[in-house]
């Protein structure tokens, strides 16, 4: 019997969490959580759709706080790495770039991390 119960369950969950736009198409509402190392909670991860798809809302507290952005690219020379961050995808408008800077050409030490 509770096998039966169980399985109604999770037939009448699914249905629940289904959604149907205005021409039909039915899509899973899912919602992501990420662990809270500091305040050591689970917090729900929300996001934005914009104009090539959705982005993630992402900040780092007490960190580089970077904006919502939906792609990101690496440029590498021998003592920098530069991330641009961009909302809009690859030709999108940039919301943050981070170069960090090394002590030598293998890359081992940080010297630096600027954001701009």
């Amino acid at each position: 019997m509770a096998d039966k119960q169980l399985d109604e369950y999770i037939v009448k969950t699914d249905l629940d969490n289904f959604e149907t736009d205005n021409l039909g198409t039915q899509t899973k509402k899912v919602s992501l959580y990420a662990f809270d190392t500091e305040n050591l909670t689970k917090k729900k991860i929300t996001g934005k759709e914009t104009e090539s798809g959705f982005a993630l809302e992402t900040s780092i507290t007490n960190g580089l706080n970077i904006s919502s952005y939906d792609y990101f690219s690496l440029t590498q020379d021998t003592l920098t790495d530069t991330y641009t961050f961009k909302l809009g995808g690859a030709t999108g408008t940039v919301v943050a770039t981070v170069l960090i800077t090394y002590t030598s050409a293998d890359k081992s030490t940080i010297s630096s991390v600027l954001k701009s």
